[in-house]
């Protein structure tokens, strides 16, 4: 009887432990494809806006600088950006580096959506420095 009650003790405390492990792995989870997209407020004109209003050219550097740069970064459930990095670099590394600099003071985004709620969420950015 208390070999019994022991193991049914022990099963009990297993899946309660398990439960606490899996909502901490929820909140790790990020998506790639959530069942809505995370967005820049004021949709992808307002984006193009944000970041050609943001770019600045580098002093002194006596030619154009231009290139296709494509970041990855993660949209959080909080809307804000973190994990920024360059995907595939552009031939130009201040191209790169200018798009990391945008991307990391972006304002908040609205975050993606999976069956209803905020999940983080994987965002792909072509940077496209050719003006």
């Amino acid at each position: 009887m208390i070999k019994s009650l022991f193991i049914f003790i022990l099963c009990l405390t297993s899946t309660l432990s398990f439960a606490q492990v899996s909502n901490q792995l929820k909140d790790t989870v990020i998506y790639f494809t959530p069942d809505q997209n995370a967005e820049f407020v004021g949709g992808v004109d307002q984006l193009m806006e944000y970041i050609y209003s943001n770019y600045r050219a580098p002093c002194g550097t006596g030619f154009e600088i231009n290139g296709v740069v494509i970041l990855r970064f993660v949209v959080e459930i909080d809307g804000s950006i973190s994990n920024a990095i360059v995907e595939k670099n552009s031939d130009c590394v201040l191209c790169d580096s200018q798009a990391l600099r945008i991307v990391n003071k972006m304002p908040t985004w609205i975050p993606a959506l999976n069956h209803g709620q905020a999940v983080r969420s994987y965002i792909r950015l072509p940077i496209d420095f050719s003006f």
